[in-house]
């Protein structure tokens, strides 16, 4: 155990299972669930009316992407769901805490390589349907999920541009799971609106773009194994 646990909210974690530029996230065998804290700095307010203001406009976004997501004939299953607490920030105010359920074995797609085209059909087609829930985010109204995650590993730029270009082999956030089945367990809120930076609204172009290439990567496979687009 580090003693950055014994601040924390909610008690000892039994392992670190996850580290972004933005989160720590710790894993709880008793109660089979991982929760993402923010790091000192990130996602912190004023006041609890701010925080849960924020914290609302996080839940409907993502009960919008897994309602997309069904309308395409997904399961909403896939994108795991996720609650959270409100709690005092450690360097003072308030922030939250994402809580979602504990997937042991799962893989993300960065580990599964090239072998993600080698996934049952089924897996492949679900796996489609999440990078069409993103398109259809970004054709709306430029808004997206962040479906290749973030990296506490300085990369040249020229890196981080073939990561989010070709998601379906370098996605952190989508895992496929023991039963080979399509989990989204970052989905982290839907990002958009015009207070956007710049660089934001070239990554989402950038994942726009990513999503489009590996539907039809997927596609072209599904093809040659004998079904239609």
């Amino acid at each position: 155990m580090d003693q950055a646990s014994e601040k924390l909210p909610f008690g000892r974690h039994n392992e670190l299972v996850g580290l972004s530029r933005k989160t720590h996230v710790y894993g709880y065998d008793n109660s089979g669930v991982v929760i993402k804290v923010p790091k000192p700095g990130e996602k912190r307010f004023d006041s609890f009316e701010l925080a849960k203001e924020d914290l609302q406009r996080y839940r409907q976004s993502i009960e919008e992407a897994r309602r997309r997501l069904e309308l395409k004939g997904g399961n909403k299953e896939t994108m795991v769901e996720q609650e959270a607490v409100i709690h005092d920030a450690p360097e003072g105010g308030i922030t939250y805490s994402r809580v979602q359920r504990w997937i042991k074995g799962a893989k993300p797609l960065s580990q599964v390589g090239g072998g993600v085209l080698n996934l049952e059909s089924e897996s492949l087609k679900e796996l489609r349907r999440v990078f069409e829930v993103n398109i259809s985010l970004w054709q709306g109204d430029r808004s997206f999920l962040d479906i290749v995650g973030s990296s506490t590993s300085k990369q040249p730029i020229h890196s981080r541009a073939l990561k989010h270009l070709f998601p379906l082999f370098y996605s952190e956030n989508i895992m496929v799971d023991k039963a080979n089945e399509v989990r989204v367990v970052d989905i982290g809120g839907v990002v958009g609106g015009e207070s956007l930076s710049l660089s934001t609204k070239l990554r989402g172009l950038v994942q726009y773009m990513g999503s489009v290439i590996s539907v039809a990567l997927i596609d072209r496979e599904l093809r040659k194994r004998g079904f239609s687009s």
